[in-house]
């Protein structure tokens, strides 16, 4: 029987919360970067990250109360912010 399911890849992703965080909320976010958007967001880009480290993520911002607003897996070789602004 084969798996219809992908393999697990390590991917970097960009993760969009509403409003600013604080910069030392990376913390809560180890080896994310943090990034500020001109429409009150914060970006948190990841190094590579497997599925379950992206749930472990996933599951901070639960709990911190933060607002999710996207998850989105960016090319490995271009981790750092938008040029547009977001």
């Amino acid at each position: 029987m084969t798996n219809p399911t992908p393999k697990a890849t390590h991917l970097c992703y960009r993760i969009r919360v509403r409003g600013h965080l604080p910069p030392d909320w990376g913390d809560w976010f180890d080896g994310f970067s943090l990034a500020h958007t001109a429409d009150d967001a914060t970006l948190l880009t990841s190094p590579l990250l497997d599925q379950a480290a992206l749930h472990g993520a996933l599951a901070t911002i639960r709990d911190l109360g933060l607002f999710l607003e996207a998850v989105i897996p960016i090319p490995s070789e271009t981790p750092g912010p938008p040029r547009n602004g977001g």
